[in-house]
């Protein structure tokens, strides 16, 4: 259904003019993105000074921790940022659909960047201890994209809130925990840990999870937008 959505409502060259728009955003407020990888770097630096040696079940229950912890930073000024008089303006050019579509494609990449950062960075100061980088990879922006969809939306959602960081947490993590659960036991085929069949399987459940979420935000973030 979503999909049938996406396509009456796609507009390319007006999603690529917000995408601008946030990258140029990010580019005028660097300390925001520097601060984002500064704590990323910082985090990665006191698992590397705490463990002398980090087994690979320790290596990917940490990885995806500090990825969760570091997109919910980096994702949460995704609507926060944008101030009332702004989003009017918005309201009057735009669709709704174009800005969910170009904030979840914007939060997709910056989503990935930061976690091949993290792993680039755990691989230096830590060890590397994946055996099937290929499928490491397919799982890793599988689950990069259901993280970054939730936290879209749900960032979306406490945008209206005082409390809007707040009410991001408390909504987004109930939300992202079975595609943070599937991550793990994916992750850990990848790392040898385990040696399950039912990989695919896995990835279809994921990949539901993620098609129920970009539908929800493609036809809900509409009803949002007009209050």
């Amino acid at each position: 259904m979503w999909l049938v959505f996406l396509h009456k409502h796609f507009n390319l060259k007006r999603v690529l003019s917000l995408l601008y728009k946030d990258l140029s955003i990010d580019f005028r407020q660097k300390h925001i993105v520097s601060g984002i990888l500064l704590f990323l770097c910082t985090t990665v630096f006191i698992v590397y000074k705490a463990f002398a040696e980090l087994r690979p079940e320790t290596w990917n229950v940490l990885f995806w921790i500090l990825f969760l912890f570091v997109s919910l930073n980096g994702i949460l000024k995704s609507f926060v940022q944008e101030n009332s008089q702004r989003n009017l303006y918005y309201y009057s050019i735009f669709d709704a659909s174009h800005v969910i579509i170009s904030k979840l494609i914007y939060n997709f990449l910056f989503s990935v960047i930061l976690a091949f950062v993290l792993f680039i960075l755990m691989s230096f100061l830590t060890v590397n201890p994946i055996k099937d980088m290929p499928l490491f990879v397919m799982i890793l922006l599988s689950a990069v994209y259901g993280v970054s969809t939730v936290f879209t939306f749900v960032s979306a959602l406490s945008s209206v809130e005082s409390q809007g960081g707040t009410l991001m947490a408390i909504l987004a993590f109930p939300i992202v925990l079975p595609i943070l659960l599937l991550a793990l036991k994916i992750s850990a085929q990848a790392l040898g840990i385990l040696n399950d069949t039912t990989v695919n399987i896995d990835f279809t459940y994921l990949w539901a999870i993620n098609g129920m979420m970009t539908g929800a935000s493609l036809i809900l973030f509409p009803l949002l937008w007009k209050n």
